[in-house]
C-alpha cells in the first residue's frame, strides 16, 4: 500500500492494526513496542511513507513553553484545522505544559475516538472527548 493511494479509512484501519502494542519508550514497532510519538511515526513508516524523525531538544517538555513536538511534527506534516479520522493530533497532558502527547484520529460508530501509545497501557483506542480541550495542533500525513 503506498503512501500516496492512502485514504482516512485506510489510515485508520492500519492505526488500528497497533491496539495491544506495548508501551515502550523511544520505540516504533507495531507489535513489539511504541511510545505515542514512536506510533505515529512508526504508522506512518508502515503506510509507506518516509522514516520521519522530527527534532527537538532533550528535556523538550519539561522547561518553557515552546510547543517543540507540535513544531517539530509541523515541520513533517501537512497541518490541518480540526480533528477528522486519520489526523495526527498533539495533546497537552497538562494545562501549564507544552504538548507531549500525539495520536492519531480514529472513529468508533458516530463517536470520534484517539488511537494512541499510552504508559502502563500501551497502544490503545479511546473516546477522543476527554483529549479534545487539551489538542494543540491537527496535522495529516504528506
Amino acid at each position: 500500500m503506498g503512501a500516496a493511494s492512502l485514504d482516512r479509512v485506510d489510515i485508520v484501519d492500519a492505526a488500528r492494526a497497533w491496539l495491544g502494542t506495548p508501551y515502550v519508550p523511544a520505540a516504533q514497532c507495531c507489535g513489539v513496542g511504541a511510545d505515542c510519538l514512536g506510533f505515529v511515526l512508526g504508522l506512518w513508516r508502515g503506510l509507506g511513507g518516509p522514516c520521519l524523525e522530527p527534532a527537538y531538544p532533550a528535556g523538550w517538555g519539561e522547561r518553557g513553553q515552546a510547543e517543540h513536538l507540535a513544531e517539530g511534527l509541523g515541520a513533517l506534516l501537512a497541518p490541518r484545522s480540526d480533528a477528522a479520522p486519520g489526523a495526527v493530533v498533539v495533546i497537552r497532558l497538562r494545562e501549564d505544559r507544552p504538548a507531549q502527547h500525539a495520536g492519531l484520529i480514529g472513529m468508533r460508530g458516530a463517536d470520534v475516538s484517539l488511537i494512541h501509545a499510552y504508559s502502563g497501557r500501551g497502544v490503545v483506542e479511546t473516546r477522543f472527548a476527554p483529549w479534545r480541550r487539551r489538542a494543540v495542533a491537527f496535522f495529516d500525513f504528506p
